[in-house]
């Protein structure tokens, strides 16, 4: 995983310092996204967390994305990052692909993110409040996943769940949260 995380760090830093231009190319989204999760696998078990795709494999095979490989595995690797540090344990992540909207979405019970941090939430060295000292990062991660986001053109939105229940273990607050990629193209056939 070490690896993967130097990788993911590499492309990122690239990416921020603008030396990274797009390499566009057609591709699977379900392998990019079975390839990136590997290495979060023991993690999530671990923390007892589940992971459920539904994601077509013969639509995603016949359907390709037309993205940079490189820059969304920088998205994919921060996000699975997050949700592995702060998806409440003994629940579970969903990560679907809607071909006909052309979004990817990753929904998770984690930690609760207030309303007014929305609008901070991709900032550099933002770290919500409600997160524990313990498990807290640089408030780099997020950042990574909306500047990648920006050099692929996708659009990037985060929408907790306030009308569900928070629930509170160990004193931190989880609530249900969806982070949804949109903007994919379609490679032609």
């Amino acid at each position: 995983k070490r690896v993967v995380d130097l990788q993911a760090q590499i492309e990122g830093f690239k990416i921020l310092s603008g030396e990274r231009k797009q390499d566009m190319g057609e591709h699977n989204i379900l392998k990019v996204i079975q390839n990136i999760i590997h290495p979060f696998y023991a993690e999530l078990l671990l923390n007892n967390v589940g992971l459920r795709w539904n994601i077509d494999p013969e639509v995603a095979e016949a359907q390709k994305v037309k993205t940079d490989y490189k820059a969304l595995n920088v998205i994919l690797h921060h996000l699975l990052t997050n949700a592995v540090k702060y998806t409440k344990p003994y629940s579970r992540i969903n990560i679907d692909f809607n071909e006909e909207g052309m979004e990817l979405s990753f929904f998770m019970e984690s930690v609760r993110i207030e309303r007014e941090e929305l609008p901070k939430i991709f900032d550099l060295g933002y770290c919500g409040k409600n997160v524990p000292s313990a498990l807290a990062g640089e408030g780099v991660g997020m950042y990574m996943v909306k500047r990648a986001a920006d050099l692929l053109n996708l659009e990037i939105a985060v929408e907790p769940d306030y009308s569900a229940h928070s629930e509170e273990i160990n004193g931190i607050k989880y609530c249900p949260n969806r982070f949804t990629l949109t903007g994919f193209k379609l490679a032609p056939r």
